[in-house]
This record gives C-alpha cells, structure tokens and sequence, in this order.
C-alpha cells in the first residue's frame, strides 16, 4: 500500500456518515471509496501481509475487503467485499494479523435464567468460506471491550475492558486461546498497542501513565512475567491529560501517543523518556499510527481531520 492512508470517519449522531476511504498521501485525495458504517466508522486497518483491509463501525458490522491486486493499479473490483452481521450486541474495536481477524465489542452469555451483558471477542479465519460461523468466542470482563491488539507475530492477543486488561497465548492449530494475564486498573484503560519488535503491549488509563507489561516466558510453556515501564506521565496542557490512542514506531524505539487535549507526545520506548510533543488541535485526538517505513505519523481528531506528520530519525 505505498503512499496510501486508510480513513474512517463519521460520528454517533449520524450528521456525518461513517465513510472509509484509501487517499493518496501525497494530495489526500481520495483513491478508492470503500463500503460505509452509517453514521460512524470506529476504525479499519491493513493487514501487515497488505492482503486484507478490515473496518467496523457503529453499525455493529464487520466489513473484510481482499486485495486482489495492488493498488496503484487495480480498479475497485480489486476489492472483495466479505461483510457480514457479527453476533455481538456491539462491535466495537478490530485486529488482524495475516487471514486472523479478531473483534472486540460487547456480547451476552446466559447467567442463570437470564442474558447477562459480558465483554467479548471473537476470533476467525478469514481464508475459510464462512469464516462467522466458525469464529471462536471469549469472554472477558463485564463491559464493552474498547482496544484489542495482536503481537506482530501472531503469538499473543491484548485487549481492554472496563478497568481490565487480559492477555492470551494463541494456539491456532487448536483454537484453544489461553488467557495467562489478567490485571486490574484503577483507572479506566483507554488504549494499548504491541511492540513490533517483542511481546510487551503498551498500557494507557485515564489518569496514570503509560505502561509496560513484557510477556517474557521463565519457562517457554507455562509461565510469564510481567515488569514495569519507567514512569512516561503524559504533562497536561491546561489540564489533565491522557492517551486514546498509543502507536509503536515499526522499529520499536519511539512510543506515539494521541491525547485528549489535541497533542500527540512522543516518547523513548527503551527508557520511557520525554522527547516532545506535537500540538495538533484544540479537539481531542482519537488515533494515530505510524506508516511501515517509520517515516510518517498520521492522526485521527473528533474534528473529522486527518493530519499527518513527516518524522526524523
């Protein structure tokens, strides 16, 4: 996908739609429109194999697109549309590694006599012909679960629900997915991303700061522990300040992350270390990610404007 940005964008009261689209970087112009979520789009992503393009919205649809062919030549046609209903009550975060899609959102699991509200994910493979029905089911914590990521080898899967985060080895030959970590917060998660290079995830709550949890195995088949990243507090700007969205450079060193005051602020990812901070808007950010050379930052903002951002090394 060089020199191409994925956008999603629309909001909850349905005044603008949920529309998601590839643009050029170069001009912003719009290359390929891809199918709405009604009123807002929550999020779409490329595979890093760049052989899937995955989006959900507020909807509570799941749309797959397969790249046939490669975009600085195909026609739309070079797009498969493989949406369909996902039966959750919500959908509301995606990941995806290689043909494995996983969806995070809010589901329901009978408690007694009753139909109890209960975090969920559910897990599919995207190469098989009806890839819903043969989804493997998770439940984790009793709200909707926000972030969702997978490790970018395929090993592990994190995702946060409520003022939990749980993390998972993933067995696909079996489909048995072990949940190994389980740890509360004090404040509500707000975001968290893998580093590329390992299998630590970066944590953001509400009002403490970012954090480091390594899943460094004592023994490669039963245990893991868990260690502490140097404290990287998010300084606020006119008041208190946290991250929505945390991005991991392809390289691991730098830790990108998006703040509610309209500022993304860059940190060391070896030391936890400030190194500075981009004022965007006055409106708070609600995404970021780096391209897969390293060389640009892009930014989502609830003012409906993607900004994008030339790094140095």
């Amino acid at each position: 996908m060089k020199q191409s940005l994925l956008t999603a964008g629309g909001d909850e009261k349905g005044s603008k739609n949920g529309g998601v689209h590839i643009r050029k970087v170069a001009d912003r112009s719009i290359k390929w429109p891809l199918k709405h979520h009604e009123k807002c789009a929550y999020g779409a992503r490329f595979s890093l194999d760049e052989q899937y393009i995955v989006t959900c919205g507020s909807n509570n649809k799941v749309n797959v697109y397969h790249i046939r062919h490669n975009l600085d030549i195909a026609q739309p046609t070079g797009f498969e549309y493989l949406g369909a209903d996902v039966p959750t009550r919500t959908v509301r975060c995606i990941a995806i590694h290689k043909q494995y899609l996983a969806i995070g959102g809010l589901g329901e699991t009978k408690i007694g006599e009753k139909m109890e509200p209960t975090g969920e994910i559910r897990i599919m493979d995207l190469s098989k012909n009806e890839p819903a029905k043969s989804a493997v089911r998770i439940n984790f914590g009793a709200g909707e679960l926000t972030s969702i990521a997978f490790d970018h080898e395929g090993k592990f899967l994190a995702a946060v629900s409520d003022n939990e985060v749980g993390a998972w080895q993933l067995n696909w030959l079996s489909g048995n997915h072990q949940l190994f970590t389980r740890k509360k917060e004090d404040k509500k998660p707000t975001a968290l991303c893998f580093d590329p290079k390992s299998s630590a995830v970066f944590l953001a709550t509400e009002e403490t700061p970012v954090s480091k949890i390594d899943f460094e195995p004592s023994d490669p088949n039963t245990s893991y522990t868990m260690s502490a990243f140097p404290p990287a507090r998010l300084e606020s700007i006119g008041g208190q300040s946290f991250a929505k969205a945390l991005a991991l450079s392809p390289d691991g060193s730098r830790l990108a992350a998006a703040c509610n005051d309209g500022c993304v602020r860059i940190f060391d990812a070896m030391d936890g270390s400030f190194l500075l901070a981009l004022r965007q808007s006055s409106k708070p950010l609600t995404a970021i990610a780096f391209s897969h050379d390293g060389r640009s930052l892009a930014t989502g903002c609830v003012d409906g404007k993607v900004r994008i951002w030339e790094t140095v090394d």
